[in-house]
C-alpha cells in the first residue's frame, strides 16, 4: 500500500519505492520466519530423502560402501550451501544505523520497503536478487561518507586586489568545496541535454525543505513549460542531521536528477561553502549557460519578466551582476550583537564592509564570470557571511566587474500576495514566498496578468492551461 512518508516536518510524497503502515514490520518479520523456515526444511527434508535412496541401493548391494559415502558428502556439501538458513533473504535495519546506496539497492533488490513506526522512526527491509548466490549477502554496497575536511589552523591575511580585509582567519582558512570530495551526489549530465542553455539556476536549500524543491519544480522552474529560451535548476544542499533525510534526497535526486550536494554539513553558518560549490559546479558542468542565477528556495520569480529582461536589456552583456547591490561602504558591520555578529580580528579597524556586492536572495550573473569567481575563492579566505564572500570579496578580486540595481525585488509576502491579487499588473520581478501553498497562488496570478509574455515564452504545455487559475 503505497502512502507518504514524512520527512522531518514535511509530507513527502515519493513513488519508486513502496512505504508501507506502520504494522508492516510485524509483517515484514513473519514472512522473514516464514521464508527461514521454509529454507530449513528444504535443508532437511530434500536430503533425507536422497540419503533414503541411497541407503537401500547400499543395502541391495547395488553401490559400494565407498560410492554411498561419496554421495552423502556430495548432498552435505550441495545443501548447506544453497539451503542454509543462516542468511536469511529479508534485511530489517533502522535507517539511522545504515548509510544506503539507493541506486545499488534498486539493482540488487527484489523488494525495498521503507517502514515508518508510530514513535517517527523509519526502517527499510530489502530482500535481496542473489542473495543464495553470493556468500557475502548479495551485491548491496553502502555509501561511504567521509567527514569534512579540516583547513589548516594557521593564521592568514587576506589580500583583495592589494588591499588587506581580514588578519587571523578562523576555521576553515578556504571554502572545503574546493576539496577533491566535494561532490557527494553529484548530476552531471543536467545541462548536457541543451547545447544552447539560457539559464541555469542555484537554489540554495535546506536539506529538509522537500515541499520546497516541489513547488519550484511545478511552477517557474518547470523548464519543459517554456520556449525560446533553456532553463535548468539545481538545488544545492549540504550534508544533513541525520541518515534517514539523506536517503529521502538521494531518492529525490533519482526521481528528478536535480540535487547537487556537498561534503559539507547543511547549516547557516556554511552557506559559503554552498555558494562555492555552486560556482565550481557550474563551471565543470554547465559552463556554456549564458546567465547564472543564484536564489533560495522561499524565493518566487516571476520568469516571464526575466526573459524578458534578458531579451531587451541584457543582450550579449558580459562581466555583469543584476541583484540587490550594497554599495561599497554603506553595510555596517555588526560587533557588538546580532545574527551577523562579526568578531573584530576580520575586517579590523572598520565599521563598513570594504566591498560592494548583493544581498544574495536573488542574483543574475553573466555565465563567462563563474568560472573566475570559482578561481578566485582559491586565493580568497573564508568569510562566512555567503552575500559577502561570493558577490563581494570574489568579485572584488576578480575586478572589472559591472553591478546594476534590479527593481521590484519585494521581500514581504503579504505585500506580495496583495499585489497578484490585483486587478492591475503585479510589476514585483521576485517576492518572498516563505508559507506553504504561497509560491503556486504567485505563480497562477503572475500567468493571469502576463498573458502576452506567457504566449511569447511558453509552449503548448502551459498555454492550453492558461484559463486554469488559483487564488
Amino acid at each position: 500500500m503505497e502512502r507518504t512518508v514524512k520527512a522531518p516536518g514535511k509530507q513527502v510524497n515519493t513513488s519508486s519505492l513502496k512505504y508501507t503502515l506502520p504494522d508492516a514490520r510485524t509483517n515484514i518479520m513473519q514472512e522473514f520466519n516464514r521464508v527461514e523456515d521454509n529454507l530449513a526444511m528444504a535443508s532437511l527434508s530434500f536430503p533425507r530423502s536422497i540419503i533414503r535412496m541411497v541407503w537401500k541401493q547400499f543395502q541391495r548391494k547395488e553401490i559400494t560402501l565407498t560410492s554411498a559415502i561419496v554421495i552423502v558428502l556430495i548432498i552435505f556439501f550441495v545443501g548447506t550451501t544453497l539451503f542454509s538458513p543462516a542468511k536469511p533473504p529479508t534485511f530489517l535495519t533502522r535507517l539511522d544505523d545504515m548509510q544506503i546506496d539507493l541506486n545499488k539497492l534498486k539493482q540488487d533488490t527484489k523488494d525495498a520497503i521503507l517502514i515508518e513506526q508510530d514513535d517517527g522512526e523509519v526502517f527499510v527491509a530489502f530482500r535481496l536478487k542473489d542473495f543464495l548466490n553470493d556468500n557475502r549477502g548479495g551485491r548491496l554496497l553502502f555509501t561511504y561518507r567521509p567527514e569534512p575536511q579540516k583547513s589548516s589552523a594557521l593564521p592568514l591575511t587576506s589580500a583583495t586586489n592589494g588591499r588587506d580585509f581580514t588578519v587571523n582567519m578562523p576555521l576553515p582558512t578556504y571554502p572545503l568545496t574546493l576539496a577533491n570530495n566535494t561532490f557527494l551526489i553529484n548530476n552531471e549530465q543536467l545541462c548536457s541535454s541543451s547545447l544552447n542553455m539560457s539559464f541555469v539556476v542555484l537554489v540554495h536549500t535546506a536539506t529538509d525543505n522537500f515541499l520546497r524543491r516541489a513547488s519550484i519544480r511545478e511552477t517557474w522552474a518547470n523548464h519543459r513549460m517554456f520556449r525560446n529560451h533553456t532553463i535548468r535548476i539545481a538545488f544545492l544542499v549540504g550534508r544533513p542531521e541525520k541518515d534517514s533525510t539523506q536517503v529521502l534526497i538521494e531518492h529525490e535526486s533519482v526521481m528528478h536528477k536535480d540535487i547537487i550536494q556537498g561534503n559539507f554539513m547543511d547549516s547557516y553558518r556554511n552557506l559559503t561553502h554552498k555558494g562555492v560549490l555552486g560556482f565550481r559546479w557550474v563551471s565543470e558542468y554547465c559552463s556554456h549557460a549564458k546567465y547564472v542565477v543564484k536564489t533560495d528556495d522561499d524565493v518566487f520569480l516571476n520568469v516571464f519578466k526575466m526573459f524578458e529582461k534578458i531579451d531587451t536589456n541584457v543582450f550579449n552583456k558580459q562581466k555583469h551582476i543584476w541583484c540587490p547591490v550594497r554599495q561599497n561602504g554603506t553595510s555596517e558591520i555588526q560587533r557588538e550583537k546580532g545574527k551577523w555578529k562579526i568578531d573584530a580580528s576580520l575586517f579590523p579597524n572598520m565599521k563598513h564592509y570594504p566591498v560592494t556586492y548583493c544581498n544574495g536572495y536573488f542574483v543574475i550573473l553573466t555565465g563567462d564570470l563563474i568560472s573566475s569567481l570559482y578561481e578566485a575563492s582559491r586565493t580568497t579566505p573564508f568569510f562566512w557571511i555567503d552575500d559577502v564572500y561570493l558577490f563581494g570579496l570574489l568579485v572584488d578580486k576578480v575586478g572589472g566587474v559591472k553591478f546594476e540595481t534590479l527593481p521590484n525585488l519585494n521581500l514581504n509576502e503579504n505585500k506580495a500576495i496583495e499585489c497578484f491579487n490585483s486587478n492591475v499588473t503585479c510589476d514585483m520581478f521576485v517576492a518572498n514566498a516563505n508559507s506553504d501553498g504561497v509560491m503556486d497562488r504567485l505563480w497562477f496570478r503572475a500567468i493571469n496578468q502576463n498573458i502576452a509574455l506567457v504566449k511569447k515564452y511558453s509552449n503548448n504545455l502551459l498555454l492550453k492551461n492558461l484559463n486554469t487559475t488559483k487564488t
